[in-house]
């Protein structure tokens, strides 16, 4: 993708795939609602626990109480941006850092550690290894003393043309300045203080002393006692509209604790974790052990969860006593009859496996006389759910086959799992699994016959709907080793395929394996894909003989049984993407509100106005009505 031309919030909806109306108000409409807030928040909040405040349904403030027992009634703020909206904030990130990774040394000098790919709290900390003298200075309020016309600025110096610079600087700032909270602030941040470390590296020379920054974190290192005077260093942050926290200036010398970015250098080989952590992980530990039982299930698995993120963040800084304090949290824990997989199973993001699992399928989809070719990815995060899921289908393939009353003859028996063959009993069966299993399905669409195509014409339209889809649902596990598994097909080659997305720029780590049409995995786009073709089209005589021959499902409910799973709908025909835009709703897809189509709602019943539209427009359009509403909607526009 390439921001530098969006110049329109609806060309960034449109481009990012996110709600048209959240951009508006992010760009527009927000500082009122801010200023209302704002002057009132710090009289209400007198407690020293987090304060969670609703400005929008889009936004919300977190108020942390700060951690010093001086400013016991001061706290730091943090905007909350929703979910799914915050996706947005990842997705542009995830730009930002394309176009620095072209020429990083024009964007972030070496000693910047904080928000930077491959630097950590780690690597900064050792850059101060064996010095005599630490001093340490922190800047006061540093995110929102960054301004929107410096913002503006950054995106400029990105390539953005000025009405697009413009756009960015607004969506990624509140009430005027840069704010904690956004995916994109701390970047946004290092790109806005590169000349500012540029002056902090000659000033630093001048005094022969080590320099780093994390954040608003600067540290200064030497074996001499000659550090930049106080009214320097002021001096120079003001030139960039900064100011020093005079409040957290520290000077420590050999002998003293010392610490950087939370890591003890002392040790003249490498950081250590604090004293303070270990001690309190081994107290964790202890109590784990011997009160496991004791609390309710959920807080036991908060709890489970805490002590295992101190554990894997103990690892990355001393690797030998990280793997001591996890050998004996795994024991733990198993003798308590948990595992880690059964721990982080409902929170995706934090699955110790890093690989996730993708099996595609393609259809013919017929549309109100127009013929389609689709095709859908389904995504199972780690190796133990894609186990899990194979299990339990495998176990439903058992129950039907060795149930001789299902009035299945031979020939359904071998073709078990296959959509277009199943009889209504198989269906109905898989169905009510598919909402059971874990995982993510995609689905993309383009004009085309493959029954009347040219091979040539079926595999170019083939290898756009692949790697297109592919290059999203890629980008959403970036983090991630991806393997690819498409269902095998005469006309279609694992070397093209490979070739194919090779050629596509900012693609993660990914393998291609062909499968065969009896893996029992590569059934789940092949129904995701058959129910979803049987919802959308509207063609009545095709349905009745189905239903004579005991093939057709209710299918406008069964869609809805299982819309919680798709994620994302491409017509590539009309440039068009659709996403559920709301995680906890189960009874429709939300989509962009890209498509200009009056609604209105009379007598519980949603009427479509414009009926030229086409249908599958209309089927993934944001509606937010009941689940009898959108069951009737549907059997309205496509049964009658």
């Amino acid at each position: 993708m390439n921001i530098t031309n969006l110049d329109t919030l609806e060309l960034i909806s449109k481009n990012f795939n996110i709600n048209l109306t959240f951009l508006q108000y992010m760009a527009n409409q927000k500082y009122k609602f801010f200023n209302k807030l704002d002057d009132n928040i710090n009289s209400v909040l007198n407690t020293d626990t987090d304060m969670f405040l609703n400005i929008s349904p889009y936004v919300s403030i977190i108020k942390i109480p700060k951690k010093n027992k001086k400013n016991k009634y001061k706290f730091r703020e943090v905007l909350k941006i929703s979910s799914p909206f915050n996706n947005f904030y990842k997705e542009l990130l995830y730009e930002i850092e394309s176009i620095i990774e072209i020429n990083n040394s024009n964007f972030i000098t070496k000693n910047v550690h904080g928000f930077v790919k491959k630097r950590n709290t780690l690597t900064n900390a050792k850059q101060h290894l064996n010095k005599k003298y630490i001093f340490k200075i922190d800047v006061e309020n540093f995110f929102s003393s960054i301004k929107i016309e410096s913002i503006k600025e950054v995106f400029i110096k990105l390539g953005c043309n000025n009405k697009s610079s413009e756009l960015f600087s607004q969506l990624c700032s509140y009430n005027n300045v840069l704010k904690e909270g956004f995916n994109t602030s701390p970047m946004i941040a290092n790109l806005y203080c590169f000349d500012l470390d540029k002056e902090l590296i000659s000033l630093s020379n001048k005094y022969n002393v080590e320099y780093t920054r994390y954040s608003d974190d600067i540290t200064f290192s030497s074996n001499e006692n000659n550090f930049p005077q106080i009214s320097e260093l002021e001096s120079l942050l003001n030139k960039y509209d900064l100011k020093l926290n005079k409040n957290k200036t520290l000077f420590l010398k050999k002998g003293q604790s010392q610490y950087v970015t939370g890591l003890s250098i002392s040790n003249e080989s490498y950081p250590r974790v604090p004293r303070k952590m270990k001690r309190k992980i081994r107290q964790d530990l202890y109590q784990l052990e011997k009160y496991f039982w004791d609390k309710h299930h959920t807080e036991i698995i908060y709890k489970i969860r805490q002590v295992y993120g101190k554990i894997v963040y103990t690892i990355g800084i001393e690797k030998e006593l990280g793997k001591k304090y996890k050998n004996k949290f795994i024991e733990i824990i198993s003798k308590n009859g948990y595992s880690l997989n059964e721990i982080f199973k409902d929170s995706p993001e934090q699955h110790l496996s890093n690989s996730v699992f993708h099996y595609t399928d393609e259809t013919d989809i017929k549309i109100n006389e127009k013929h389609y070719i689709g095709l859908s990815v389904v995504s199972i995060f780690t190796e133990e759910l894609k186990e899990e899921n194979q299990r339990k289908l495998n176990d439903l393939k058992d129950s039907i086959i060795s149930d001789n009353r299902n009035g299945l003859n031979q020939q359904e028996r071998e073709n078990i799992f296959h959509y277009c063959e199943d009889n209504i009993y198989v269906k109905e069966k898989y169905t009510a699994l598919l909402r059971t299993l874990n995982f993510e399905a995609f689905i993309i669409l383009i004009h085309g016959d493959s029954k009347n195509m040219k091979k040539r014409e079926y595999q170019n339209s083939y290898y756009r709907l692949f790697e297109t889809i592919m290059y999203k649902v890629l980008r959403r596990f970036k983090k991630y080793n991806n393997y690819i598994y498409p269902e095998e097909n005469s006309k279609i080659s694992k070397q093209k395929l490979e070739s194919r997305m090779e050629n596509v720029k900012g693609l993660p780590q990914h393998k291609i394996e062909i499968v065969s049409k009896d893996n029992l995995l590569a059934s789940m786009p092949d129904y995701i894909l058959g129910i979803f073709r049987d919802c959308i089209k509207k063609d009545l005589t095709e349905n009745i003989n189905k239903l004579k021959d005991n093939q057709t499902l209710n299918e406008e409910k069964k869609l809805n049984e299982i819309v919680d799973k798709i994620r994302l709908v491409i017509d590539m025909s009309s440039s068009q993407y659709f996403a559920r835009q709301n995680n906890k709703r189960l009874n429709c897809i939300e989509i962009n509100k890209l498509i200009s189509v009056n609604t209105s709602k009379k007598h519980d019943e949603l009427k479509v106005k414009n009926h030229n539209i086409p249908l599958l427009h209309r089927l993934v359009r944001s509606i937010k009505v009941s689940t009898s509403q959108f069951k009737k909607f549907i059997h309205n526009n496509f049964f009658n």
